[in-house]
């Protein structure tokens, strides 16, 4: 119980009292209006009957008191009728939509007074019924939206079914007073409706209203509106938990790239060192095997780089901040350059790795070189840690050409584990692993197959996996590029030679027999691949003449490599030869026979090469090129002593073989590849004086090493102090610095500010502004939108290549890069 005053029945202003006196001067009015429509109704009656023998006249006049009495009948019932709801609403509340799930309702008439309101918006407001009606309704508004209401009852308990009517009583005939003066209803500045969404005090607290207004219509007129203010707390508080989450995943999200950006950039100062001294010391005289500790040590280091790489395009693609950068590419040289990059990784394991472009693809198209290297380098790099025997092949078909673009299917195979179906899609998540658990065989991030799936997407299309355990994996994609310009096939990039006297002058058509050693050779490539692909590769079509550069030429390639003896054969039909695939052991068969090739093709290890020359030697002196791995070039000089005419190494590029064959038909020189021979490159044309900025004692002596190789003087910095104080000091003995490799990332003052300082003392003594290379181990795009337009010329990524730093001084020193003043 609550010791709250309540309000006697004898107060003349009691509400309870006031609707009593209401109803009683309302029932007596109705009550009259009844009985005279009725006195009316029963006199026309009467005359009705007493008239009947009347003449007609009289039953006109009887007609029209009918109507009359009706009339009079019907404007008091529906007058009666809604007194009654009006007295009922404003006793009871009214009867609207929602309040069985507390919603407020007010209603007001056309001069805006509250005229009812529901028993939900009394009860949650701590009042009694009917404690509104007769109120201003603009006022009503402002005060309830601004919680002065609320804090006028003086509320204690919460409890709804208390009756708390006098301090409303007080502030009513205060809101009444006010309604009558001029102006009355603006008592505050702003709105003075209901609308929108408001917080309000209520008994239970602070709650959410979703407010909304509809005119009342009765007999086709408005006569008033009626504001709906629906309960949407638990709306507003899952909205708020929503957007909280929101704000802690973006704060996550923030905080991982920052947290990838510092890891990256300490992981990167090191792996600069090693990387940059590795590359020094094979600049030195090595032996052959200190040679070989120097690179896998390089090797090494481009590993945990790609991992690093791997791991902030992750973040980009997550973010959404990874965009494509699209210029003039090469497909073949980016595919070509991919397979001997990872070509070490396969001959470790004893598998093989090759490539066949299409022939038509030896153009330049609009994309992005290095995320379409990075796909193929993450599919094929899959394929190699899970093949043990066999091998992986990348192949690019073109598809069509249309509208200036032509359309490539990309696929990537390998004779690998294999991946079981209820597996195909969890693999392309993030840190997914084939064999995941601690026992597994193969390391790895879990996060190749699903960059290169993301990238695939973001140029346009999806990687297609079919696989069957124990059968290998095909990986399949299609992209469209647009094309630059049409160039000539690989085929015919070689020089144009004349072909030997014997050769014939024009060559016929080749029959379906030419054709055949091709398409063995595909049979035998598919037989490689178990995977069953729905989509198998086309047979090799004729070439065209303008293909055709062995045109009428017999080719022998004698291999057992199950994916680049069928390659090196689709790459010779191409160019219009006539080629065969044969095993050793038939070899005196072939060459012998009455197919006499034009030149044979042997690879080593299809058997010791000395022994199989010397038995082709026996009878025959057709020309002998032979296929070796990298490690076996130190057997060059042996082999060509033994009569080879030519070499390749694998993996083959296309031009190296047309150049081979070229050789091979007498149209070239045998050339023995020897050691690399050190030498100091030649002095630079003008000589730079070169400000180096880096925190890192290691940085510094790789910087130093590098620009003073190159021929150019080298002034050390260890902060950005430091810097501004060298730059005062070469500008006060009256010199400049050419260029200035500025890190970022350094104590005392970083390098965006140390280069703004340093523009700025140069501009104040009218010097001439040097070039300002930033060196960042940070690839966040924020990093570079912290620097203004022209503060930085050129930006060197670390690790720091010797080849980018040697490619900037030259630019610099031959005045090709230059600040833009």
């Amino acid at each position: 119980m609550t010791d709250q005053p309540h309000a006697s029945p004898d107060d003349s202003s009691s509400p309870r009292l006031s609707a009593g006196r209401l109803r009683k001067s309302r029932a007596h009015w109705r009550r009259g209006l009844f009985l005279t429509a009725a006195a009316l109704a029963l006199t026309a009656a009467a005359g009705t009957v007493l008239l009947s023998l009347a003449a007609s006249p009289s039953l006109l006049v009887i007609g029209a008191a009918i109507a009359c009495g009706g009339a009079l009948f019907e404007a008091g019932r529906r007058s009666a009728r809604r007194d009654f709801g009006r007295l009922y609403d404003a006793a009871v509340g009214a009867a609207e939509e929602g309040d069985g799930f507390g919603d407020l309702v007010i209603c007001c008439d056309t001069s805006g007074r509250i005229t009812s309101t529901s028993p939900a918006t009394t009860a949650r407001l701590g009042q009694s019924l009917g404690a509104f009606v007769g109120l201003d309704y603009s006022t009503f508004a402002a005060d309830l939206a601004a919680g002065e209401l609320f804090e006028a009852s003086d509320v204690v308990s919460y409890d709804v079914r208390q009756v708390r009517a006098d301090p409303w009583q007080q502030l009513r005939r205060r809101l009444t007073a006010l309604a009558a003066l001029p102006g009355h209803g603006v008592v505050r500045q702003g709105s003075n409706r209901l609308t929108g969404d408001i917080c309000i005090e209520t008994i239970e607290g602070p709650r959410w209203f979703s407010f909304s207004e509809a005119p009342i219509i009765e007999d086709g007129r408005i006569t008033g509106t009626r504001t709906l203010g629906r309960d949407i707390t638990e709306r507003k508080a899952i909205e708020a938990a929503l957007e909280k989450t929101r704000d802690e995943a973006e704060a996550a999200s923030a905080a991982k790239s920052r947290f990838l950006a510092m890891v990256s950039h300490e992981i990167r100062t090191p792996l600069n060192g090693i990387l940059g001294m590795t590359a020094l010391m094979q600049k030195t005289p090595l032996s052959a095997e200190q040679r070989t500790y120097a690179r896998a040590v390089e090797t090494s280091g481009e590993a945990l780089l790609t991992l690093i790489e791997d791991l902030l395009d992750f973040s980009k693609i997550e973010a959404g901040r990874l965009s494509l950068q699209l210029e003039p590419t090469s497909l073949v040289a980016v595919v070509e350059d991919l397979v001997e990059l990872m070509a070490p990784r396969a001959e470790m394991k004893g598998i093989e790795l090759a490539a066949y472009i299409d022939p038509r693809l030896d153009r330049l198209v609009q994309a992005d070189p290095i995320r379409v290297r990075q796909v193929l380098f993450n599919l094929a790099g899959n394929g190699i840690k899970f093949t043990s025997e066999g091998g992986v092949a990348i192949e690019l078909q073109m598809v069509e050409e249309a509208d200036c673009a032509v359309d490539v299917s990309f696929l990537v195979r390998d004779t690998g584990i294999g991946i079981a179906e209820a597996d195909q899609q969890r693999i392309f998540g993030e840190f997914e692993q084939a064999d995941p658990g601690p026992a597994r065989s193969h390391g790895g991030t879990g996060l190749g197959l699903a960059i290169a799936r993301e990238l695939t997407r973001l140029m346009g299309g999806d990687i297609r996996l079919i696989s069957t355990p124990g059968e290998g994996a095909s990986f399949s994609f299609r992209l469209s590029f647009p094309l630059i310009e049409a160039s000539s096939s690989a085929a015919s990039a070689a020089p144009a030679q004349p072909f030997p006297a014997e050769a014939p002058d024009e060559v016929e058509e080749p029959s379906s027999s030419v054709a055949v050693g091709a398409r063995a050779a595909l049979a035998l490539l598919a037989a490689s691949f178990a995977t069953k692909d729905e989509t198998p590769t086309p047979a090799p079509a004729a070439p065209t003449p303008t293909d055709r550069q062995f045109a009428g030429r017999r080719i022998l390639v004698v291999s057992h490599a199950l994916i680049e003896g069928p390659f090196l054969i689709r790459r010779l039909f191409d160019a219009g030869a006539d080629v065969t695939l044969a095993t050793q052991k038939d070899i005196e068969q072939e060459v012998v026979g009455s197919w006499q090739p034009d030149a044979v093709l042997i690879d080593a290890a299809a058997g010791d090469p000395l022994a199989v020359i010397e038995r082709i030697r026996a009878f025959s002196s057709t020309p002998v090129g032979i296929l070796i791995s990298a490690a076996e070039r130190p057997m060059l000089p042996e082999l060509q002593a033994a009569g080879y005419g030519g070499y390749l190494v694998k993996p083959v590029r296309a031009r190296s073989l047309s150049a081979v064959v070229e050789t091979l038909l007498g149209h070239g020189q045998f050339a023995a590849a020897a050691e690399p021979i050190v030498s100091e490159p030649p002095p630079p044309a003008h000589r730079l004086s070169v400000l180096l900025c880096d925190d890192n004692e290691i940085n510094l002596l790789l910087g130093r090493a590098l620009v003073e190789k190159a021929g150019h003087a080298v002034t050390l910095g260890a902060d950005g102090q430091k810097a501004l104080t060298a730059t005062a000091t070469m500008l006060s003995s009256g010199g400049s610095f050419d260029v200035v490799l500025m890190d970022l990332h350094m104590p005392e003052m970083d390098g965006i500010e140390a280069a703004r300082r340093i523009r700025a003392m140069i501009a104040d003594r009218d010097g001439r502004q040097p070039v300002i290379a930033a060196l960042t181990a940070d690839a966040l795009p924020e990093t570079r939108a912290r620097c203004e337009d022209g503060l930085f010329d050129a930006w060197l990524s670390k690790p720091l290549r010797p080849a980018d730093l040697e490619t900037l001084l030259e630019a610099s020193a031959n005045g090709d890069i230059a600040h833009a003043s």
